[in-house]
């Protein structure tokens, strides 16, 4: 099984997944087409997650997080998880660099 497809973070700035077009004989009369056949993912990030994730951002810990926040530590570390998921990332790293990318915290 060839992963290669998966490994590409395929969301634009606004956080929306792109997904491949998929030709269909009944394009125009299904009434799933834009469910099936080009679905739309919306990934976000909540307002929660984008208060957490530019705490980290700035060099916070997810401790300093939490206190900073009052949330416990396990909600703030779930909001990263979420983060993670949505963005297709795994550490804290590359959400630096996908959000000096997308100019996340830039105003």
């Amino acid at each position: 099984l060839d992963t290669t497809a998966f490994d590409v973070v395929n969301v634009d700035k606004d956080g929306k997944f792109n997904f491949e077009k998929v030709e269909c004989p009944m394009r125009g009369e299904c009434p799933y087409e834009s469910i099936v056949c080009m679905p739309r993912f919306n990934a976000n990030l909540s307002t929660a997650e984008l208060r957490v994730m530019k705490l980290l951002y700035e060099g916070r810990s997810e401790q300093d997080a939490a206190a900073e926040l009052f949330n416990s530590p396990n909600t703030i570390h779930q909001h990263v998880k979420s983060v993670y998921v949505k963005l297709g990332i795994h550490k804290l790293s590359e959400f630096i660099t996908y959000a000096n990318k997308n100019n996340l915290f830039n105003n």
